[in-house]
């Protein structure tokens, strides 16, 4: 089951104001490359990021559609996810526990913008050959 977030360290704690920063730089760029074609422009950005830049509610994705309204619901998260080798990724109640276990109810929010991704990529690596 998912457990409860623990306190923030110290080191996150010096860290945090940095990270804020590059979200705000990483989003102004953005948002700088897309605002000239206005809301019918053909082009698309490709934003990769950590999950502590894009997850949360509260990163990069975030600030790129409150400068540019027009991108809401045009832009989705994706995020990778790594499963124990042994785990099983082929039906719906596996694939569910471990989302569940990664992200908590979350990740089945009815409210669309609660979930962490639009998307989830779940994969194990293959054990080594013998």
């Amino acid at each position: 089951p998912a457990q409860p977030p623990l306190p923030p360290t110290d080191k996150f704690r010096h860290m945090f104001p940095a990270q804020l920063i590059k979200d705000a730089a990483m989003a102004h760029k953005v948002s700088r490359l897309l605002a000239p074609q206005g809301e019918g422009g053909a082009d698309k950005a490709l934003v990769v990021c950590g999950v502590g830049h894009s997850g949360y509610s509260h990163g990069v994705p975030e600030r790129i559609e409150r400068a540019l309204p027009w991108l809401a619901g045009r832009s989705f998260r994706v995020w990778c996810l790594q499963a124990h080798e042994s785990a099983d990724l082929r039906g719906a109640e596996p694939v569910r526990e471990l989302l569940t276990d990664a992200f908590g109810e979350s990740a089945f929010a009815a409210d669309v913008a609660s979930r962490p991704a639009e998307l989830c990529l779940a994969f194990s690596e293959a054990p080594p050959p013998p």
